[in-house]
């Protein structure tokens, strides 16, 4: 595959080294230490901006009403929240998070922000957390864990709350500072360097084409310079494994800006005079198109797919026919998000009727979850809930009472319910009239760089017997961050303090993560590897397993279908009100359902 690949690629170059017949470029040098301006399309001589042309018909910009800097787009909400809700509020609008702040230029864009709101001075909230199981500090962005900009204290110094502030005053020039995350501030959501945003610093350095290569390294220093890829330590004090993973991400990385590079210049090349479309052919610049799209009987609400089901169940038959679709019960992160899943409602059902959605804490009192496994953020409760007025009132449903807000309710209770599921991504080339060499090659380009980044994730070559542990530190490079192992495709991380279930659960979500589900016998005994190798011996361990909702129907925290089992002999059998799953359990080492109050170690897994 890769080496088919590589072929492809090659083949690509080759045209595009025919088909980029440009003059060349002005003699310009451009240093390796030459940083884009704050803001590079406010420059007077228009440095780096790029034109229609350039994009094939696409100017890379951030969403409607967010803020372009060099590094990052930036939205100030002036509503005063606390940290939870600032989050919920930033991921409400897609790929955003709560702001990173690795360096001071970072600091002073937010300050920037602040001031074009009317505030010199005072405290916002950005995306730095911890717990009180996991001290250290993360980002919610969850791209770098240990790079930070100033703090307002002396390093190390005691920090008695759990979310971040960057304070800005009269002798405060935006460090950073922990604060209570109940605490009321304004906050400040950023876009991570994306695509569209790899396309806009690209944009600044591939203005001269003559200088690809240059403009490549000039870009992954930006990179490096804005704390986005960590460079490779010189400290003799850090392993030799996290230096050769840096050295392999500072390649990819240089890999991908070259791809950029070449398919920018492909692109422009499409359009050189004699081949510029006329105004009234607008389709013809689109070569590759993104579009998105909701299967029949689903509706699109923020980039996501609903359906409201009418037929009336509990909640967890509910979600179980919810997975049915390749959905789950519906997550709501926002007062839009509810409103106009409201508004879905009323428009099939002409009522706010009663309704399930994927809120639970049967695992264990006040502590909600969402049944997609994404954080719980965002709530919208009636006066004086939850109650749990009844005893056992573990589900949450919507539209409750005059206010139309949130209740919970006895899990069950039979009521209509909302599914939601990700809304679906398709990249096609279109074309208005016969393609060229040009428009095919930008296609040809676009589809290898697809492929080599599905060969990136796939096993690499056998290594040789006689190989150094170098190959399989190079074999185990993978996304999965410090502290976390690869297995089939996922990062897992073992949490050796015990805890009951849904603290386990909430730990991990703090790391961007649920607590593990397992699918397969593979996963699983890869899994108490991990575990094995770390503590030396089987431990009875928390996994993401529940059936609190309704006995004998069980989910796995993090939303993905419960096929695969490995339940011990007469397991689960519900002894004394036992709803969630523990690992090794019994000399079979397999599975058995356990009090949730119990205090186990646990393991986290996310996505790789």
């Amino acid at each position: 595959m890769k080496m088919l690949t590589l072929s492809l690629f090659v083949c690509a170059m080759m045209v595009l080294t025919r088909a980029v017949a440009l003059p060349p470029g002005p003699d310009v040098q451009m240093p390796l230490e030459t940083f884009p301006p704050t803001h590079p399309f406010d420059n007077e001589d228009n440095w780096g901006m790029p034109s229609e042309h350039d994009f094939g018909g696409w100017v890379p910009s951030c969403p409607e009403g967010w803020t372009m800097f060099s590094t990052q787009c930036l939205l100030y909400i002036s509503k005063e929240m606390t940290w939870g809700e600032a989050e919920g509020n930033c991921r409400s609008f897609g790929e955003g998070n709560l702001a990173s702040v690795y360096n001071a230029e970072q600091a002073n864009d937010i300050h920037e922000m602040m001031k074009r709101a009317g505030h010199e001075r005072g405290q916002v909230w950005v995306g730095g957390h911890n717990t009180a199981e996991d001290p250290s500090w993360s980002w919610s962005d969850h791209l770098s864990f240990d790079i930070f900009h100033q703090w307002c204290r002396v390093e190390p110094a005691k920090h008695e709350h759990h979310c971040l502030q960057v304070n800005f005053g009269e002798n405060i020039s935006g460090c950073l500072d922990d604060k209570d995350c109940e605490a009321q501030l304004p906050s400040v959501c950023g876009l991570s360097v994306s695509v569209s945003s790899l396309y806009v610093v690209s944009s600044c350095f591939c203005t001269c084409w003559s200088e690809y290569l240059r403009a490549g390294l000039s870009f992954l220093s930006v990179v490096l310079h804005t704390g986005r890829l960590k460079p490779p330590q010189a400290d003799a004090e850090k392993k030799e494994e996290k230096i050769i993973l840096q050295q392999i991400h500072t390649t990819k990385m240089l890999t991908v800006c070259l791809l950029v590079c070449a398919m920018m210049a492909l692109t422009r090349a499409a359009a050189l005079p004699g081949e510029i479309p006329e105004k009234n052919q607008t389709a013809e610049s689109r070569l590759v198109k993104r579009s998105t799209s909701c299967s029949a009987g689903w509706s699109t609400i923020n980039g996501r797919c609903f359906r409201y089901v009418p037929n009336p169940m509990t909640w967890a038959k509910a979600e179980r026919n919810c997975q049915s679709m390749g959905a789950n019960l519906a997550s709501v992160h926002s007062t839009q998000d509810y409103h106009q899943i409201q508004w879905l409602i009323l428009s099939a059902t002409h009522q706010h009727k009663d309704t399930w959605i994927g809120g639970s804490d049967a695992e264990e009192e006040n502590i909600w979850f969402w049944s997609d496994g994404s954080p719980f953020h965002y709530t919208n409760w009636c006066h004086g809930e939850p109650s749990n007025s009844h005893g056992g009132e573990g589900c949450l449903q919507m539209n409750f009472g005059g206010q139309k807000c949130w209740n919970d309710e006895r899990c069950y209770i039979h009521f209509p319910s909302i599914c939601v599921k990700r809304v679906m991504i398709f990249m096609s080339c279109s074309f208005s009239r016969p393609p060229t060499t040009k428009m095919l090659t930008v296609c040809l380009l676009v589809c290898a760089m697809m492929a080599l980044t599905r060969a990136a994730a796939l096993p690499g070559d056998m290594p040789e017997k006689t190989q150094t542990a170098e190959s399989h530190l190079v074999k185990r490079s993978t996304s999965c961050s410090a502290g976390w192992s690869e297995i089939n495709g996922r990062c897992f991380r073992y949490v050796p303090k015990p805890m009951t279930w849904a603290k386990a659960e909430r730990n991990c979500q703090f790391m961007g993560a649920n607590l593990a589900s397992v699918h397969s016998t593979q996963d699983y005994h890869q899994i108490q590897w991990l575990i094995l190798t770390i503590t030396h011996e089987y431990k009875q361990t928390w996994i993401g397993g529940s059936d609190a909702q309704e006995e004998n129907i069980w989910f796995w925290s993090d939303g993905s279908p419960f096929h695969y089992t490995n339940w011990c002999q007469g397991e689960p059998n519900n002894l004394g009100s036992q709803h969630c799953l523990q690992m090794n359990d019994r000399t079979e080492k397999c599975w058995d359902d356990m009090g949730c109050g119990n205090h186990r170690p646990s393991i986290c897994v996310k996505r790789g």
